[in-house]
């Protein structure tokens, strides 16, 4: 709702409080985190507030002052130190999707007249999205389908509509520019609002009553003449057969009104657009700026991706910009037969890229993707798992045959810390040759650093835990050591059992998001086992090869 009223209006930024109430506290990862981000980017959210960090004295014991609703990003928490690793992957999302303007096809009317003629449980109901009080309506229906199946929309209010205006068969808004506006099987709708969308079409708009006209007016000021001159309306407008069966059109001024039950028949017969990504499991936000077109894309298959994809702009280039890792380079693409841009992708579950299209030819190294020259092969020697931060205790130091969890060792210190432990062992370079060479954490609690020989790699904070390294970085004999942080549940379950005070916020509850969790009141995690915490693995190293 927020980044369509951005959109609608021409403000530049969308923003959000992100990841509110993401879990039950201290069980949200930074890998949960970037997930939920990613939501927010693909519905237009172009700035991102975390919510939320509050202050505490420096002096306060652990874990310090924190917030009733939130995921505790403070530096109390063991995922802290890993925090860069998600900001990063923000700040390169975010300066893309802050360039230009959204580029969305569709209006979609918002019924907001339907919700005030339905009595409510409460004494105000809160609009800050699709609420389930709209599941099973004709406007729930619509969005969902259109999010399937690759259009991009914006929801429209009343006032934003009455304020919109006809351009060359298009709807320009205060801010931007649209294809069509779906009114979705309406009950009730002002007769100015009904009257300014005839006006539209009147004067070239093509218009989209999913399921049929509005039933009535809203509101029962001067109903009667309102009424009366709403079915007057109503009356002069005659839908007749089309090509398409599932299509129904009335000609009106010099523009059309349209009305059926399938809405991707309507848009196409509307000459709306769609991104056909969907079909792959891609998500997609996608904006206009002075280069081109700028596609934020992220995968929701738990399968990867191999192939083209088509993109619903022109262009003569494209380059791809992987927001997790910083690599990039320009896409091997083609032109299809009706001017459109195709993309070579390929994309892991849960990964995002960045493609921005160019009007003009453009020079440089391509996006490199590489192919797996043999097996992955294990990372073997002995592995050292020291304790560097966090509580109750910092647990002894340990040398084991290959890495585990430090949740499975012998001793309630290791089951009940919550902080970061560093794991590191010596091993040999695979004797195959290779252009790049791919180091896979395997299971990581819950977030790592890489460092290979002396050199940092790279913060990963989930939720893919593989990194791609660069030949010369790796020699015959190389030292690895993977730095990992994980919860900070298993310190508070130990507070909670042991009575350790800690829920002392001034004018602050702290109940629990799930109902097992609560006690008198109050959030208790007294009752918790131990989560998983530390590298798992299996650790392994691939070679690489170029994919030319």
């Amino acid at each position: 709702f927020a980044s369509s009223a951005a959109n609608v209006i021409g403000k530049k930024f969308a923003s959000c409080e992100a990841a509110t109430w993401l879990n039950e506290h201290f069980l949200s990862s930074l890998g949960d985190i970037r997930k939920a981000v990613d939501l927010f980017f693909l519905a237009g959210i172009n700035h991102v507030f975390y919510h939320g960090t509050c202050f505490s004295p420096q002096d306060e014991p652990w874990p310090g002052f924190l917030f009733y609703a939130a995921v505790e990003l403070t530096p109390a928490n063991p995922l802290w130190r890993d925090f860069s690793g998600l900001n990063n992957y923000v700040s390169r999302v975010q300066s893309f999707l802050q360039q230009g303007m959204a580029d969305n096809d569709i209006l979609l009317y918002f019924p907001i007249f339907d919700r005030y003629a339905e009595s409510g449980r409460g004494m105000l109901e809160h609009f800050d999205a699709i609420s389930p009080a709209f599941n099973g309506t004709p406007f729930r229906t619509a969005a969902d389908e259109m999010i399937m199946k690759g259009y991009g929309f914006d929801y429209i209010s009343d006032l934003q509509l009455t304020n919109t205006v006809p351009l060359g068969g298009l709807l320009q808004t205060e801010g931007n520019v649209y294809g069509t506006i779906v009114v979705p099987g309406c009950k009730y709708i002002p007769v100015e609002t009904f009257t300014h969308i005839l006006r539209l079409a009147n004067e070239g708009s093509k218009v989209i009553f999913l399921g049929g006209l509005p039933e009535n007016i809203s509101g029962w000021g001067d109903a009667q003449e309102k009424t009366g001159f709403f079915e007057t309306l109503k009356s002069g407008i005659r839908f007749e057969p089309t090509n398409n069966p599932q299509v129904m059109k009335a000609g009106y001024g010099e523009g059309s009104l349209l009305t059926g039950s399938n809405l991707e028949q309507l848009l196409t017969f509307a000459g709306i657009p769609r991104e056909s990504m969907t079909d792959h499991g891609l998500a997609f936000a996608r904006r206009q700026n002075l280069n081109g077109t700028v596609y934020f894309i992220t995968s929701q298959s738990d399968k990867p991706f191999d192939g083209w994809v088509t993109l619903q702009t022109s262009g003569a280039s494209a380059a791809i910009f992987n927001p997790i890792d910083d690599r990039l380079g320009l896409a091997k693409t083609r032109v299809t037969s009706g001017g459109n841009l195709e993309v070579y992708l390929r994309m892991n579950p849960d990964e995002s890229l960045i493609i921005q299209t160019y009007e003009t030819i453009q020079k440089g190294k391509p996006y490199q993707y590489y192919d797996p020259v043999s097996a992955p092969s294990p990372v073997k020697g002995t592995w050292k798992v020291e304790f560097i931060e966090g509580g109750p205790t910092l647990p002894g130091t340990v040398e084991i045959a290959g890495p585990v969890t430090w949740t499975s060792l012998e001793g309630d210190e290791y089951r009940n810390f919550s902080g970061t432990s560093r794991y590191t062992v010596n091993f040999r370079k695979p004797p195959v040759k290779g252009d790049a060479w791919l180091l896979d954490l395997g299971k990581v609690y819950h977030s790592a650093s890489v460092t290979l020989n002396g050199n940092k790699i790279t913060v990963l904070p989930g939720p893919g835990f593989s990194v791609i390294i660069g030949k010369k970085l790796l020699k015959a004999n190389n030292s690895l050591l993977i730095e990992v942080s994980n919860l900070m549940a298993n310190r508070i379950a130990w507070m909670d059992r042991d009575g350790v005070p800690w829920k002392k916020f001034y004018n602050v509850n702290m109940a629990a998001r799930l109902r097992e969790n609560n006690k008198n009141g109050v959030f208790d995690a007294s009752a918790w086992e131990p989560l998983e915490s530390g590298l798992p693995g299996p650790v392994t190293i691939t070679p690489l090869k170029k994919i030319r």
